[in-house]
């Protein structure tokens, strides 16, 4: 997996107009930035973190997933430039919090999961997230039934925990 291979998938997936093949498309660009994490933080500090976000609020679910799986995975291994590019929350966030309210259980798990890495990465994410229903909206998440949403929740809810006395220390 290269680069190039993956700009090009990029290329195909922004002039395909048939839904099936840029799902299709999007899950392969993900999968191969699962393989070489790299490809997911280079994607995004050659295209920009617009592509990204344009793509989270694509009408395609599996555009969508996809696109949750390559931030996340950028997310992980954070470029230099990528930590610069997060420095606005108002960037990312809103398409983030409009995912938490998806049709499909797993868009949702993974938005938590992209919450939980952004939160970890930048804690100027928190404030405004809070401000935008986040805690309203992890409480209606907490009745889903979906082992995998529910894995997720608790993933971000300790993370948060752990968050806490670096918040308080940073206040104080």
């Amino acid at each position: 997996a290269t680069y190039e291979m993956v700009s090009c998938l990029l290329t195909l997936l922004q002039n395909e107009k048939g839904e099936a093949l840029r799902g299709t498309v999007a899950s392969a660009m993900s999968r191969l930035a699962r393989a070489v994490p790299s490809l997911a933080s280079q994607l995004i500090d050659k295209t920009g973190l617009e592509s990204v976000v344009e793509k989270l609020s694509d009408d395609n679910s599996r555009v969508q997933h996809g696109f949750l799986n390559l931030l996340n995975t950028a997310l992980l291994h954070p470029s230099q430039r990528l930590v610069k590019s997060l420095e606005d929350p108002e960037h990312l966030l809103p398409p983030l919090m409009r995912l938490l309210d998806h049709s499909e259980t797993v868009v949702r798990a993974k938005c938590l999961v992209s919450l939980q890495l952004l939160f970890g990465t930048s804690l100027s994410y928190l404030l405004p997230a809070c401000e935008r229903k986040l805690l309203p909206t992890l409480d209606k998440l907490s009745r889903d039934s979906d082992p995998y949403l529910a894995a997720c929740l608790q993933s971000l809810v300790a993370s948060l925990h752990i968050l806490v006395p670096q918040i308080a220390h940073d206040i104080a």
